[in-house]
């Protein structure tokens, strides 16, 4: 699915999506190399198995990069003091919060 994902997104038109797509998978379902799905992987790391992935800050100058933090740090907040565990919001202010027993 991820290959799938990989090929028509990231690189969509590229001769060689195939290979590049499977070798990322291979990384990334490499336990000795990620050894956890919720593990955070660096930019750099990203990168090095051939993601193409830019810093936040230079998108958009800082502006993007606010408004992603900013994001990040209210969904941070929410999961320390609720008992949520998933959520999932959509552009119409829609959304689906699983909690914990």
């Amino acid at each position: 699915m991820v290959a799938d994902w990989l090929n028509t997104g990231m690189f969509a038109g590229d001769p060689d999506a195939d290979n590049k797509s499977k070798a990322i998978v291979s990384q990334l379902n490499d336990h000795h190399a990620t050894k956890s799905h919720s593990r955070h992987l660096s930019m750099e790391f990203a990168q090095s198995i051939g993601l193409k992935v830019s810093p936040l800050e230079t998108i958009h100058g800082n502006a993007f990069q606010d408004i992603a933090l900013t994001v990040h740090h209210t969904y941070m907040h929410s999961f320390a003091n609720t008992k949520a565990i998933k959520i999932i919001e959509n552009h119409t202010g829609n959304s689906i919060i699983w909690h914990a027993q």
